[in-house]
């Protein structure tokens, strides 16, 4: 009896840095879970957003086919870009731009309000049509440092005329935007 008492004690420490190491694989497994739940926000801090900006300039495009090459109008942005649901955008969401409460707006607009800026991240510049020059910008996301996908990126994304869409350094932005607002008042 005396020679088997060494052996159940090497199976006793076998089991037990067995289950040492299934705790450890457990606790890092549990930490890559948690560190890519945490890079996934780090990297889409809006979720993802796949089609919010390409969506949304095909459906103005539409509007635009459908009228006569004029973009939605209004002195309001929000009321003007409001014309696109619930045709041709059949989900409210998109018009919450980018980095813009989706619920929200989907909210509002089911319930016949008035969209804002509380609500939609877009930057829409009314008054436009298709026959403006290809590279005047249409729509863009107000904060800059996100792609058209809601991943973080330099620079901003930016909807044109000719229904293209493409994210910008905001140094070009910035003087593509002010060469097109002073283009604006100058022809008024």
């Amino acid at each position: 009896m005396q020679s088997l008492r060494p052996v159940r004690r090497v199976a006793e420490l076998g089991s037990l840095a067995v289950m040492r190491v299934l705790k450890v694989t457990l606790l890092i497994t549990l930490a890559a879970v948690v560190g890519c739940c945490g890079l996934v926000r780090f990297n889409r801090p809006f979720g993802f957003r796949t089609c919010f900006l390409p969506c949304t300039v095909s459906a103005l495009r539409l509007y635009a086919h459908d009228n006569s090459g004029r973009y939605p109008d209004s002195p309001d942005p929000f009321a003007a870009l409001q014309k696109l649901y619930p045709e041709p955008i059949h989900d409210p969401k998109l018009l919450a731009g980018i980095s813009g409460d989706r619920e929200a707006t989907a909210r509002l607009l089911m319930m016949g309000g008035r969209l804002t800026s509380n609500e939609s991240s877009w930057v829409y510049i009314p008054g436009l049509s298709a026959s403006n020059e290809a590279t005047t910008i249409l729509i863009y996301e107000r904060r800059r440092g996100l792609a058209f996908n809601g991943a973080r990126a330099s620079g901003r994304a930016v909807g044109f005329v000719d229904g293209s869409h493409r994210q910008m350094p905001e140094h070009e932005f910035q003087q593509l935007l002010q060469t097109q607002q002073n283009d604006r008042r100058s022809k008024r």
